[in-house]
């Protein structure tokens, strides 16, 4: 079962698309249970560290808790981020692109950190 949520801005209410997670599915760990087959966790974290830095620009590698490593690099002038090395197994993007929206949001706070993570 897949639940669709979108956040109101005016009074942060949560509407849901779908029918409601029963107590005994909530109890279940992430990916566990999904119409009596393993379905994918759909939880984020992921590690961000800055391994080089030029006048230009700035390389970050990027992982989750699976190890994998993938590399992506950010125009400290425009904020434009290109992927270098894309994760084993992230086809999608799903990792690169975490990665990226943190290290822009930061970029656009006029910071470009060390080592940072991504968490959802």
């Amino acid at each position: 079962m897949s639940i669709c949520c979108s956040m109101s801005t005016s009074n942060q209410s949560l509407r849901q698309y779908s029918k409601p997670i029963t107590a005994p599915l909530m109890m279940q760990p992430l990916g566990q249970v999904e119409h009596g087959r393993r379905s994918k966790a759909m939880a984020f974290y992921i590690k961000i560290e800055k391994y080089e830095e030029t006048e230009l620009y700035a390389k970050y590698k990027f992982w989750s808790v699976d190890g994998n490593c993938g590399e992506f690099e950010i125009n400290k002038q425009s904020g434009e981020v290109h992927l270098l090395v894309q994760v084993s197994g992230d086809q999608q993007g799903h990792l690169f692109n975490r990665a990226a929206v943190k290290i822009i949001r930061e970029w656009r706070q006029g910071r470009l950190p060390d080592m940072t993570e991504w968490a959802s």
